[in-house]
């Protein structure tokens, strides 16, 4: 499945880097990178609670705002690094031995920094602020895994929704 060394291309032929396919493989990578946040985004801050260390950092010269400012865009930076190893794979996926160029479009940078700037990004910033606030208004890990459980269960319901009447 969207990988172009097996498709079929004696019946209807699928462009398997058209961005609808590129987009749509990326829609199931992106559940493993949602479930990653709260091991990453809310794992960044909850271990300064559990061992007590942000009342030390509190007693530093810089306010409570900068300190959760600060852990937010670090933690942010490396789910974006996992996320931009995912778009890396797929264009490097291109170029592997026995891909079958008669299902492939000409190269279009645009496909990937459409994948990036419209879907990856927004949908980190809005799931990881998510997960962080979660983590911090309960100082609980398991909760935001469980958050993240149950949006997902919100997206699934809203797609069905959707779809039923015609609206996908």
């Amino acid at each position: 499945w969207g990988m172009s060394a097996e498709a079929d291309t004696t019946r209807n032929v699928t462009m398997m880097n058209s961005y609808y396919k590129i987009n749509d493989l990326a829609n199931i990578f992106s559940l493993l990178l949602v479930f990653l946040l709260p091991a990453i985004m809310g794992n960044a801050l909850f271990r300064d609670y559990k061992s007590r260390m942000y009342t030390l950092l509190y007693s530093f010269p810089f306010t409570k705002d900068a300190y959760l400012s600060a852990k937010f865009l670090s933690a942010f930076l490396v789910t974006l690094g996992i996320g931009l190893f995912m778009v890396l794979g797929f264009l490097l996926g291109l170029m592997m031995p026995g891909v079958q160029k008669e299902v492939l479009l000409p190269f279009d940078i645009g496909v990937y920094l459409n994948l990036i700037g419209i879907f990856l990004i927004p949908n980190l910033v809005i799931f990881g602020s998510v997960v962080f606030a979660i983590v911090v208004f309960t100082r609980n890990i398991y909760i935001s895994f469980i958050a993240v459980i149950i949006m997902i269960m919100v997206k699934g319901f809203a797609s069905g929704v959707l779809a039923a009447n015609g609206l996908d």
